[in-house]
């Protein structure tokens, strides 16, 4: 079991693959170019839950909230700053 915050931090290179606008994406789309830097990219909290069922099968449960920071939550292709999941898996073991 897990709950607490979170911060995550990227370099620029994932900033930009993800986030960033090259001159060929702009020309090929709406948006323009948009350089994205490294740095702090999101904080938030979370809770992770798994329990085995059975010897061999497991349920894991996570519940999570970030907000986007910096260039990750300007870029132009960002739809909302604020993002959520709520998961459920099962595994096996054997």
């Amino acid at each position: 079991m897990f709950a607490g915050p979170s911060v995550t931090f990227a370099n620029r290179q994932y900033s930009e693959k993800v986030y960033g606008i090259s001159t060929t994406q702009a020309a090929n789309s709406i948006y323009s170019v948009y350089n994205a830097h490294g740095g702090p990219q999101s904080t938030g909290v979370g809770f992770s839950a798994t329990r085995f069922i059975t010897p061999h099968w497991l349920l894991n449960c996570d519940l999570a909230w970030n907000h986007l920071l910096g260039s990750a939550s300007e870029s132009p292709i960002t739809q909302s700053a604020v993002q959520g999941i709520i998961e459920v898996s099962t595994g096996y073991r054997w």
